[in-house]
């Protein structure tokens, strides 16, 4: 199976700005097109290395989601994509609860 077929059945789409830490050791704004529990995809112009750690912030409904990621692949200009590396428990449920509302 591909890696987006099994993407598609474990992100939900969620269009949301979100800040990144770690490119050019200032914050720089993002857009998440896609989350699921495992990681999100970003649209970004920012080419960052395969293996980078960076802190990810942004919003689920009016729950602010911090945390670490690392980049798994970047396809500049589109944007990388991302696996979670420390998500909280409570921020798991709210990404399930967001993909299980928007299968509906």
């Amino acid at each position: 199976m591909s890696h987006d077929r099994r993407q598609s059945r474990t992100r939900a789409t969620h269009l949301c700005e979100a800040q990144l830490d770690g490119v050019k050791n200032t914050w720089d704004t993002v857009r998440v097109s896609d989350i699921g529990p495992g990681g999100a995809s970003l649209d970004t112009r920012s080419t960052l290395p395969v293996g980078s750690t960076l802190r990810l912030a942004f919003r689920i409904r009016k729950t602010e989601v911090t945390v670490m990621a690392q980049v798994v692949y970047c396809t500049p200009p589109v944007g990388i994509g991302v696996r979670f590396l420390d998500l909280s428990p409570e921020d798991r449920a709210l990404i399930e609860v967001l993909k299980r509302d928007l299968a509906r």
